[in-house]
């Protein structure tokens, strides 16, 4: 299995069961917006690029996109939940690296909120964006190191 998929299997199982979303887990770019799934999350991958690397493995950054949604425009809810997430992925570090060992480095990047008071379920979505680094060897995609 690809490293990649296993980061985002990693990822999911971090985040299912957290205090405030609880199984509101979703491996999507969108969410499905319904006051059930509310407060929910979103796991997706972005670009991914070449950082370096050696003569027999390459080394990698890829985009975690985590969007976190709301009912409403509930600032509390979607800081409590932000907390949630980074105390997750961030308290994951194992054998010198992040995500049980897979990556050897957790960037956080960026995070953009967005209201969306048009849609038949008023919402607010947070979307943050962590580099995930890590390392594989040349020909060998299945594992980290």
């Amino acid at each position: 299995m690809h490293v990649k998929t296993q980061i985002l299997n990693r990822v999911v199982t971090l985040l299912t069961g957290l205090d405030t979303t609880g199984n509101n887990v979703f491996q999507a770019t969108e969410h499905p917006e319904t006051p059930d799934t509310m407060p929910g999350i979103t796991i997706s991958f972005g670009a991914e690029g070449n950082i370096g690397g050696s003569l027999r493995a390459t080394e990698k950054s890829l985009a975690l996109k985590i969007g976190i949604t709301v009912k409403g425009d509930d600032h509390v809810v979607i800081n409590q939940v932000h907390s949630e997430v980074e105390s997750a992925l961030y308290g994951d570090f194992v054998n010198g690296g992040y995500l049980n060992g897979l990556a050897t480095n957790l960037i956080y990047s960026v995070s953009r909120r967005t209201h969306n008071e048009k849609a038949a379920l008023k919402h607010t979505v947070l979307d943050v964006e962590y580099k995930v680094e890590y390392q594989t060897e040349d020909g060998n995609a299945d594992e980290s190191v």
